[in-house]
């Protein structure tokens, strides 16, 4: 019995055509903050750590990008390659319901996808098995919603690093290297509070509710006095 056999370009129309073979497309980052799991991070945060959130803010969002319809329906004909499970859905609705869930990625993205669906995938990925596919390619949403994440843990890091600072300089637990070294907010709310004294100068020093000792007073008069 002969068998006729096709060319990869026959049988892969849509690869060769829109040269979807991920190797155009963005690889997924493989960078620390891009991998971290922001929901897995403990309750207190190190110096480390605050920078790979801060690398996560500041880095750039993907493009917001939709496909074209003309590439997805590409994208859909290179994976018939792979065997479907026995559905009752015509070819058209199960286009428009590809198109309804995936529509929203880049063209990019979706070359990602069919690259990894024919490497991963036994039969024709669900619609489901699609997103997660799509999952490890740099999406927008996705991104925005780290960045947003990434925000509120640095910003509650912060608040407890202050009150960390304000319970310290309270009860008297603080060096004038350390005062030095506070963040000028976290030095405008301690003079608010009473536990410090801003100086003319712009420093600060630790406040006395005692009378003034002599060592203080001079060095209140070498900052140039306390401030209004």
């Amino acid at each position: 019995m002969e068998t006729n056999t096709k060319p990869l370009g026959a049988l892969l129309p849509g690869i060769v055509e829109t040269t979807i073979d991920g190797t155009a497309s963005l690889a997924p980052s493989t960078t620390a903050s891009a991998s971290i799991n922001l929901a897995t991070l403990p309750a207190r945060l190190d110096d480390g750590m605050m920078a790979t959130l801060r690398e996560i803010v500041n880095s750039p969002l993907p493009a917001e990008q939709t496909c074209d319809e003309a590439h997805l329906a590409a994208c859909m004909k290179s994976l018939d390659i792979l065997p479907r499970r026995a559905d009752d859905t015509g070819g058209m609705l199960r286009l428009k319901l590809y198109q309804r869930k995936l529509g929203g990625y880049s063209n990019d993205a979706l070359s990602f996808l069919t690259s990894k669906a024919l490497e991963q995938c036994h039969w024709f990925p669900t619609i489901a098995e699609c997103l997660n596919i799509l999952a490890g390619f740099p999406n927008r949403e996705v991104a925005t919603d780290r960045r947003d994440t990434a925000k509120v843990l640095i910003r509650r890091e912060a608040n407890a690093r202050m009150d960390d600072d304000l319970g310290l300089l309270k009860n008297r637990r603080m060096s004038q290297e350390q005062i030095d070294a506070l963040p000028e907010f976290t030095k405008r709310v301690a003079t608010e509070r009473c536990t410090l004294w801003a100086c003319k100068d712009g420093t600060h020093i630790a406040r006395q509710f005692a009378p003034l000792d002599d060592e203080t007073r001079a060095e209140i008069e070498k900052r140039g006095g306390l401030a209004a």
